[in-house]
């Protein structure tokens, strides 16, 4: 496994939390290349096999899969007349430039060019967008919806801007509470739940997660949040 990233799920885990699912993956027996940029993937005539050009030399190997992310397809938009980017430009209504459009999803582009990329938050645009249609206008508001990674029997949460930088106005720095072998890091804006990322190298039931999440959807209050993640409400 290689990439230009210092560290798995990099944009999604702080350090301490990226660092057990590590260990797990080389656990496991795949070697972990950081730092490494691919250049081009060539055949190796008859060999059937392959060789990675990176940055840092060659490697070779039966196969390549290739990781590359997501991108809108927004072609019948553009044909349509809807301007559209990155996706289909929306307002915080979900609304289009077009009369009488939303998009909603991974299809949408939102404020500042977001793409959210998460289910959960594009079932929540479906219900802002059909709020639309019928008259009812509503605001989507990017809720911290949970991203999960579930690999070698252990289970990474993460949810709101978890590396983003404190500061005046910002996140506080992150604490830690350990519990049930999970490694909880929230932190805090104001007293309220603004990021949450956890590392259970062990697994975590989807009862703890969905409670987590909730923690995150209602901005629960400090002391509410360390009392649930030290177990005493969970």
């Amino acid at each position: 496994m290689l990439g230009l990233d210092t560290r798995p799920m990099m944009k999604s885990l702080d350090p301490m939390s990226a660092e057990p699912l590590e260990m797990a993956i080389r656990k496991a027996g795949v070697e972990l290349l950081t730092r490494r940029k691919v250049l081009s993937i060539t055949d190796i005539p008859d060999t059937g096999k392959i060789s990675i050009n990176t940055d840092s030399g060659n490697i070779n190997t039966d196969y390549a899969v290739l990781a590359v992310g997501g991108e809108p397809e927004v072609s019948l938009a553009r044909s349509s007349g809807i301007p559209s980017a990155k996706g289909i430009l929306v307002d915080s209504s979900l609304k289009t430039a077009v009369p009488d459009i939303w998009a909603a999803g991974d299809c949408a582009e939102h404020a500042g060019g977001l793409v959210t990329g998460l289910w959960h938050s594009a079932e929540n645009q479906g219900y802002v967008a059909a709020l639309g249609m019928l008259g009812k206008s509503m605001t989507f508001e990017n809720p911290p919806f949970r991203l999960k990674c579930e690999v070698f029997g252990g289970y990474w949460f993460s949810g709101g801007p978890v590396n983003a930088p404190g500061g005046s106005g910002g996140l506080d720095p992150a604490e830690t509470v350990e519990a049930e072998g999970i490694t909880w890091r929230p932190r805090f804006r104001d007293g309220k739940l603004g990021a949450l990322v956890a590392a259970a190298p062990r697994g975590m039931d989807k009862g703890t997660a969905k409670t987590a999440q909730q923690l995150l959807l209602r901005e629960a209050g400090r002391e509410k949040t360390l009392s649930v993640l030290k177990g005493k409400g969970l």
